[in-house]
């Protein structure tokens, strides 16, 4: 019997995304959601030193680290004590690290909360899955978007 290479990549997807991703959020959900989510992820790699996301920048994007690591920076402003002078300095700072299984990207599609205050980097060689913010909106249940989001936010608590 022929086993359909396609079928059983699918499958390894599905377990993972409901073993390992998003701290476990994904158990929830449904095998034919878990299905649709698992068939509209791409697969990309990302080299060590890669800028996966940019600070600032709104791609509108979903990512799940399928291997490898990644680090979170954030850019600070660092402003001079004496108030003298208007000079600023601008210094980055590595917040996190992102092991397989943790997710980040956009999880929003209003323009105002789609910016990301963080930066995504390669720290090592990453695979990431992938998918566009609207198609993971349509596809997973509200409150596990929610769950997502909380996941994602909670990356940036200490911010301003």
């Amino acid at each position: 019997e022929k086993v359909n290479k396609a079928q059983v990549k699918l499958q390894m997807r599905m377990k993972f995304l409901r073993e390992k991703a998003a701290h476990g959020v994904l158990r929830k959900v449904s095998e034919d959601s878990l299905e649709k989510l698992a068939k509209g992820l791409v697969s990309q790699n990302a080299m060590a030193g890669t800028v996966i996301v940019q600070q600032g920048g709104a791609k509108g994007v979903f990512y799940i680290l399928r291997s490898g690591r990644a680090k979170v920076i954030k850019e600070v402003v660092i402003r001079p004590k004496d108030n003298k002078t208007t000079e600023t300095n601008t210094i980055t700072v590595e917040i996190d690290t992102l092991k397989p299984g943790d997710i980040f990207g956009q999880l929003s599609v209003e323009p105002s909360k789609a910016a990301s205050r963080l930066q995504i980097m390669g720290k090592t060689h990453c695979v990431l899955l992938s998918c566009p913010t609207e198609y993971l909106l349509m596809t997973l249940e509200y409150p596990l978007v929610i769950a997502l989001q909380r996941i994602v936010n909670s990356m940036d608590v200490n911010d301003g």
